[in-house]
This record gives C-alpha cells, sequence and structure tokens, in this order.
C-alpha cells in the first residue's frame, strides 16, 4: 500500500525515486518477516513441546556458600544457557559496615582500632559489638572495593 502511493506520487512528479526505492525495500523486509513466522508457526505446531520439556530431565544447582537468596533471575521449568546467572546469595557473615569519613577528620580516626557497632537508635551503652577494621580505599564512592589502608571499614 506505502509503494503504490509512493509509485504514485512519483508517476504524478510529487514524489522522488527514492521514496519509491525506500517503500519497495520496506515492503520486502516485511514480506520476509512474515514469511519467518509462517515458518516458525509450521514448526512449533509440528512440535510437542510438553514433550519435549518432560524429556528434558531437571537440573539442582547448589550454592556454592551459604546464605540468603536476594534475586531469582529465572523461574523453574525454564531453560538458561550454560554461564548465566541463575540467583544471587548474600552471605550474612561476616557483616561488612562502611563508614563514610570527611577528609578532614581522617586524621583523627584510629583505624587499627575495633570500632564500636549498636543498634541504631539504642543507647550506646547497652549490648554491642566490636568490629575490625578492614584495608579500603579512600574514596567518595560508596561501592569501591577495597584496596589500601587508609579506608576506615570494619567487619
Amino acid at each position: 500500500m506505502k509503494t503504490a502511493r509512493a509509485e504514485q506520487l512519483h508517476r504524478d512528479g510529487a514524489g522522488s525515486l527514492k521514496a519509491v526505492q525506500e517503500a519497495q525495500a520496506e515492503e520486502r523486509q516485511a514480506e520476509a518477516a512474515v514469511s519467518a513466522a509462517e515458518a516458525r508457526l509450521q514448526f512449533l505446531s509440528a512440535t510437542d513441546l510438553d514433550a519435549m520439556a518432560a524429556a528434558t530431565p531437571a537440573l539442582h544447582v547448589q550454592s556454592p556458600r551459604d546464605g540468603v537468596v536476594t534475586d531469582v533471575r529465572v523461574a523453574a521449568g525454564e531453560s538458561v544457557t550454560a554461564g548465566e546467572v541463575l540467583a544471587t546469595v548474600i552471605s550474612p557473615d561476616p557483616v561488612w559496615i562502611r563508614v563514610p569519613v570527611y577528609s578532614g577528620d581522617v586524621a583523627s580516626v584510629d583505624t587499627s582500632a575495633p570500632a564500636r557497632v549498636h543498634v541504631l537508635g539504642q543507647s550506646p551503652h547497652g549490648y554491642e559489638w566490636l568490629a575490625r577494621p578492614v584495608a579500603g580505599p579512600p574514596t567518595a564512592t560508596r561501592t569501591a572495593r577495597p584496596t589500601s589502608s587508609r579506608d576506615a571499614r570494619w567487619s
């Protein structure tokens, strides 16, 4: 339909040859897409997908570490490719605490001493944990990986 309109406009002198060629290319592309869809439909109609799914054995995957599943990226019965991430498991042991420190105060922080951690909103004189320092980079980015001993990080 678009091709016929472009051809008519070209014959009438109101359209360009380029517009006709582009319309013809779009039409050929649409015809190829329809042919491919019909071929897929024919193939899938002749295939018993339920029997194929039942014949494929389930693979049980065990996590390499204990932890809490925070993100599941596939569903039961779904086919996946090798190396695909199935889920995210985080380990709550050890708990990492990162404390932002103003650069002017870094010299006054003893990064070799343990930090005292208590529940937010509770008295600092109540139950608390001691967290040992771990090396990390001095950065304004909270998600940076530890690489030096200048950053105050406790676990």
